[in-house]
């Protein structure tokens, strides 16, 4: 390891330590010693403890997934009784701001586009994608998946990866291109609607937030080369997932491992980076960990004995039963540390490195939202 990588491995160290005694210091300009982090999706309850793992890990800005109108009243009143830490963000200049004071910035984002079909089965008019959407962007949704692994009316899911785009699902992509909302693609989203939605999306970044190379792991809810190449052709960016299954188990192997495939290992998780950095290049590779802090065991409870309860958007192919495992190393994003110092000691140079933990995210943002 070179002296410059053990220098910013140190820096972020530090940042990390100071940033949790003090949300009020002011970090000044993005230096190499002091990127900007953003954890790319995390499904964790935003609470006390989780602000504090945030603050461990340096985060910035996290991009948080809320289900419904719901959801995003809690995270109003999260963000309310926890002013000191953080910030609803809905522009870049939102996230920038909350660095410099200290702050870490909320972006909500939507896993699901089911809380536009919804309205949109109500009426039956097209319209009603519009009008919909513009609730949900004023209350401060910026980014949307089309499908959650099973087809919706939009298109298809992981499951499905031969469904099309539908009529409605180019009505869905179209108006939040207009709305300037991120299309976020692959992952749940499957092959041919993802790839769909990338083609009408000429000029405009779409993104994985959350995913795993298919090519190292043939798991359901991986992303194939093509749609990764897709998505960094439209200068968008993948987020890499810290679950293990993602990594280890699959249509291959899922019966031979049981109701519980193998943890994997850091490295297994180092080689998704190298291995999407290889096919795409660093501007399009990121951090998108989906941990759940808080929420273990009611992902456990659902996902007991997924064979016999035949869960529909959960196959035993894709998760094994019980609490979900995460890489060995990285159960959440406080341990992003282990991640830069093995990527560092694989050849990763800062540049690299910053691109990763946070410009790649900052610059669709900009893209897709303006400054």
């Amino acid at each position: 390891m070179s002296f410059s990588r053990r220098h910013f491995v140190s820096g972020l160290a530090a940042f990390s330590v100071v940033s949790s005694l003090s949300s009020r210091q002011v970090y000044g300009d993005l230096v190499e010693s002091n990127p900007t982090v953003i954890d790319g999706l995390d499904v964790s309850v935003l609470d006390a403890s989780f602000i504090n793992i945030l603050r461990k890990g340096g985060v910035h800005c996290v991009h948080i997934s809320v289900s419904d109108a719901l959801h995003i009243g809690s995270v109003y009143h999260t963000i309310e009784e926890n002013s000191k830490d953080l910030v609803l963000a809905k522009s870049v200049a939102d996230i920038v701001q909350a660095k410099k004071v200290g702050k870490i910035a909320v972006v909500m984002g939507s896993q699901n586009a089911s809380v536009i079909q919804n309205e949109l089965l109500k009426t039956r008019m097209y319209r009603a994608i519009r009008k919909t959407l513009e609730s949900y962007h004023g209350l401060g949704l910026r980014i949307l998946m089309i499908c959650y692994n099973v087809n919706n009316i939009f298109g298809g899911g992981s499951l499905n990866p031969t469904s099309p785009l539908t009529r409605a699902g180019r009505v869905l992509v179209e108006e939040m291109h207009k709305l300037n909302m991120i299309v976020d693609v692959g992952g749940h989203t499957g092959e041919q609607t993802s790839l769909d939605a990338i083609a009408m999306s000429e000029g405009v970044p779409v993104i994985c937030s959350h995913t795993n190379m298919a090519s190292l792991n043939p798991n359901v809810r991986a992303t194939s080369d093509l749609v990764c190449e897709g998505i960094a052709k439209s200068g968008g960016v993948i987020g890499i997932t810290a679950l293990s299954d993602f990594h280890t188990r699959s249509i291959h192997n899922y019966q031979q491992h049981g109701a519980r495939s193998p943890q994997a290992t850091l490295d297994q998780h180092l080689d998704q980076y190298d291995y999407a950095k290889n096919l795409v290049g660093i501007d399009h590779v990121a951090l998108g960990p989906d941990f759940m802090c808080g929420k273990e065991a009611a992902f456990e409870k659902m996902l007991s004995n997924l064979e016999t309860a035949g869960n529909l958007s959960y196959p035993p192919e894709m998760l094994s039963d019980g609490r979900p495992q995460l890489v060995k190393g990285y159960k959440n994003i406080a341990e992003v540390g282990n991640v830069i110092r093995g990527l560092g000691d694989r050849g990763w140079s800062q540049m690299e490195l910053n691109k990763l933990l946070g410009e790649n995210w900052l610059r669709v943002y900009k893209k897709v939202w303006g400054a």
